[in-house]
């Protein structure tokens, strides 16, 4: 798919309540590397998450993503409708692949040596969408798809922040190498400190991993 669309306005919050959460992750070794993992908010009451104005953007993104020596690379890569994603392939053969996309977007393409070819974003995503070759095995890599900017993905330690957001109740998404998982959770202060999340899971297998929130 070809060619750019206008960026839809968000549903802005001019004046409201706001704060800033931060927490940890903590994964065993089974569960990957927290780097490798994404942390999101999405609003708990089905209807789209409110946007602090200061967050609110006009223009369109552009983001690569690109296959080489089998792995697509970078392995997250956070988003909104209204951006472009380039996919290149730097290796000497080509992939089929396959995009579960739930939404009205092309889900296969070819991509040969040397190719770029561009997808235009024109929908959010419930969750991440991980591209995947139909025929050689690629590395996982993570397209986060959103309608609102509250999305990070945690530094080396586990630890992130997101800043900024309407207080209310939230669901936790977390996606690792080694699953995902949702909790429902309460902003109320400015500061929300949701605490250290374990993660475990057994290597191999995509379940939900258990979560224990410490104080």
């Amino acid at each position: 798919m070809t060619g750019r669309m206008p960026v839809p306005l968000p549903n802005v919050v001019e004046a409201a309540d706001w704060c800033t959460v931060q927490g940890k992750l903590k994964l065993e070794t089974a569960a990957g590397s927290a780097s490798n993992s994404v942390v999101v908010l999405a609003s708990a009451i089905r209807q789209e998450t409110r946007v602090h104005a200061e967050l609110a953007r006009t223009e369109p993104r552009t983001f690569d993503l690109t296959v080489t020596d089998n792995r697509l690379k970078p392995a997250i890569t956070i988003m909104r409708p209204g951006d472009e994603l380039i996919l290149r392939n730097a290796d000497s053969h080509g992939y089929p692949l396959y995009f579960p996309f739930l939404k009205k977007l092309q889900r296969t393409l070819a991509l040969n040596p040397g190719d770029e070819k561009r997808i235009s974003i024109t929908h959010a995503e419930p969750y991440p969408v991980q591209p995947k070759g139909l025929i050689h095995t690629l590395s996982n890599s993570l397209l986060v798809i959103l309608d609102h900017p509250y999305a990070a993905i945690p530094d080396d330690d586990g630890s992130f922040r997101l800043e900024l957001v309407p207080t209310g109740q939230y669901d936790l998404l977390i996606r690792h190498p080694g699953g995902m998982i949702k909790k429902r959770i309460v902003l109320k202060q400015a500061l929300s400190a949701i605490g250290t999340l374990l993660v475990s899971a057994s290597s191999g297998e995509e379940r939900v991993p258990s979560v224990v929130i410490e104080p």
